[in-house]
């Protein structure tokens, strides 16, 4: 099978999957205990700026 990603790419991930998992990212259990207060988009806290690493919101 083709590789889809080169060397780079796949190592900035693993080290982003790491920084991920301190950070703790939020299980739907947690999105919905917050009720009315939950985020609109899923993916709130979950991607993060190539250029700067500060995490993406949606707007």
């Amino acid at each position: 099978m083709p590789r889809l990603v080169d060397d780079e790419t796949f190592e900035n991930v693993q080290r982003r999957f790491v920084i991920n998992k301190r950070l703790g990212a939020k299980s739907k259990a947690e999105i919905d205990a917050q009720g009315e207060e939950a985020p609109d988009y899923w993916l709130t806290g979950r991607m993060y700026c190539r250029k700067y690493g500060a995490p993406m919101e949606g707007g």
